[in-house]
């Protein structure tokens, strides 16, 4: 799950989110069709949203390169620590990631 409103539009003007789900699975199946549900009542992102998404998406490569930056020296500080067992963040818990990691892109800005 990703929130839009904080990553991509980072203004607070915005409410949206999306999530990715995998239809071959059981849970994937079952949440898609549930969700298709609250779509379908709800009738999917604002226009007033999905206007000020479109507009405040211009600069996100430039706030998403200092997202990860942010992020990295965070974890990093965090990790060395002597107070944190454990620091939660692709870098330092998920081996793999690098290996499907695009040559300039980042880790992300979630960690816990």
């Amino acid at each position: 799950y990703t929130s839009l409103t904080k990553l991509v539009s980072g203004r607070g003007d915005a409410i949206a989110g999306s999530i990715i789900l995998n239809p071959n699975t059981e849970k994937g199946r079952w949440m898609q069709q549930d969700m298709a549900k609250d779509v379908d009542r709800c009738g999917g992102l604002h226009e007033s949203d999905a206007r000020a998404m479109v507009h405040n998406s211009i600069d996100f490569p430039q706030r998403n390169a200092k997202i990860n930056e942010t992020a990295e020296r965070l974890a990093d500080f965090l990790e060395g620590h002597p107070d944190v067992e454990t620091v939660w963040y692709p870098k330092l818990c998920a081996p793999l990631f690098s290996k499907v990691q695009k040559h300039d892109g980042g880790y992300g800005g979630l960690l816990s």
